[in-house]
């Protein structure tokens, strides 16, 4: 009994570990100063990325089959990743597809950059 009750607690913090975790702006800013090799990842278009993303940011927009593929070029899923996009629609999205795809650190930017921008925080525009 002792057993089964040990591999349900196991069981359940690994689940549990694996949720991804909401950051407001000033949050996501103190994580990514402590979690310096945090990949940033915006999941918008390729348009909406050159209007304004975050420092460091990658882009990987969201869609297709292979969007998996394409992050783990980018970023490892054993490593933290912060997931961005406008206001939350598409990163909740993409998360959900990271944590099916294994990816264990995954983080996201609550409010995406609409909330980043209305804190007047940096936006790096080519």
């Amino acid at each position: 009994m002792k057993i089964i009750f040990i591999l349900g607690v196991l069981a359940f913090s690994t689940l549990y570990a694996a949720e991804p975790i909401q950051h407001d702006v000033a949050a996501a800013k103190e994580f990514l100063a402590k979690e310096s090799k945090t990949v940033v990842l915006d999941v918008r278009t390729a348009e909406e990325f050159s209007q304004g993303h975050l420092p460091g940011a990658v882009l990987v927009t969201i869609g297709g089959d292979d969007f998996v593929e394409r992050v783990k070029k980018v970023a490892s899923p054993d490593k933290p990743v912060l997931v961005y996009c406008l206001s939350g629609g598409r990163s909740a999205k993409a998360i959900a597809t990271l944590k099916a795809a294994g990816f264990s650190q995954l983080h996201e930017l609550k409010g995406g950059v609409t909330s980043w921008a209305a804190e007047k925080q940096e936006l790096i525009k080519p």
